[in-house]
């Protein structure tokens, strides 16, 4: 891969980010004082320069963070010399992320992003091991450090980064799909649903969740393996006025409410799936009254993930 025109070396990213050209030493280094074996990709870009801020910095998502529905953003790339505070093992890199902040020991911390520390972007190796192709990962700070994978691996990272322009037309779109869904109105049944729901202004949160999916997904509201956010959504929705034994009793519950039109078939066939990975996580439990509900862990991640819609 080339890296003509890659960073954007504005005066803060060069102080804050880019170390002395990259040496066979400083690789030996990260390597030994972490156990972690850096991937050929990266000491490849770290050969262009080492460390700095990408003129392309974001990455797309299908499932929405606490950062945005529909993307990573970074502002750095770390690099390794040990003499660059902000490095890999710098005096602000992996270490001190996992030490003083709290993140997962699974790899090691190589990017920031907009919130100050509050999300990173690392290489995850607990798959394949210390000397194995690490995993480019989301961590989420502010979803209890939730790890989202991004990438399969970091070369694979590099060439999925666009610039900011790239998601203007997505923005534009997501406001045009939600535009064309507030003309439309709800059943009376799932409109009451809605109503009795705990979460404040439940209708346009469902139609805004609607929307993102439209457009994430090429048109569809629904693709194998996309976001579980409308089925969460949903599923509490529900539970605020039944007491549901069974997913075929929510099934049941939502063909009821008539939000097919809204939701297509494939929601409804789905939902099984969903149903009993929640429930081997412990996201669903049963109720002291009968019934199923979520987890209080289950209701606080989805809190927070409607909180950006």
């Amino acid at each position: 891969m080339e890296f003509t025109n890659f960073w954007n070396n504005y005066s803060f990213a060069v102080d804050y980010y880019v170390g002395a050209p990259l040496t066979q030493a400083m690789v030996d280094q990260v390597e030994s004082e972490t156990g972690y074996k850096l991937p050929a990709s990266y000491i490849n870009l770290l050969q262009s320069q080492n460390g700095g801020a990408p003129f392309k910095c974001n990455i797309r998502t299908k499932e929405p963070n606490s950062w945005s529905h529909n993307r990573v953003s970074i502002v750095g790339i770390l690099g390794i010399d040990p003499d660059q505070s902000n490095s890999v093992i710098g005096q602000t890199g992996t270490a001190f992320m996992v030490e003083e902040w709290g993140y997962p020991q699974i790899g090691l911390y190589i990017c920031d992003t907009p919130t100050a520390g509050h999300h990173i972007v690392m290489l995850d190796y607990r798959e394949c091991g210390k000397q194995g192709e690490p995993k480019v990962v989301f961590v989420d700070q502010e979803n209890d450090y939730k790890v989202t994978v991004i990438a399969n691996d970091f070369a694979s990272f590099l060439a999925a980064l666009e610039p900011d322009e790239a998601f203007e037309e997505d923005d534009k779109a997501t406001d045009d799909a939600l535009a064309r869904l507030e003309t439309l109105s709800y059943a009376i049944p799932w409109k009451n649903l809605l109503s009795a729901a705990q979460f404040e202004f439940a209708g346009v949160l469902f139609k805004k969740i609607i929307a993102s999916m439209i457009v994430a997904n090429d048109g569809k509201v629904m693709v194998e393996g996309g976001s579980f956010v409308l089925f969460d959504f949903c599923a509490q929705v529900v539970f605020d006025s039944h007491k549901v034994k069974s997913s075929e009793e929510l099934i049941s519950l939502l063909k009821a409410a008539a939000i097919e039109d809204w939701t297509g078939p494939e929601f409804f066939e789905a939902i099984p799936n969903w149903w009993n990975q929640m429930i081997a996580e412990k996201k669903i439990v049963k109720g002291f009254w009968g019934g199923y509900r979520f987890s209080e862990l289950a209701i606080s991640e989805l809190k927070k993930q409607l909180h950006y819609y």
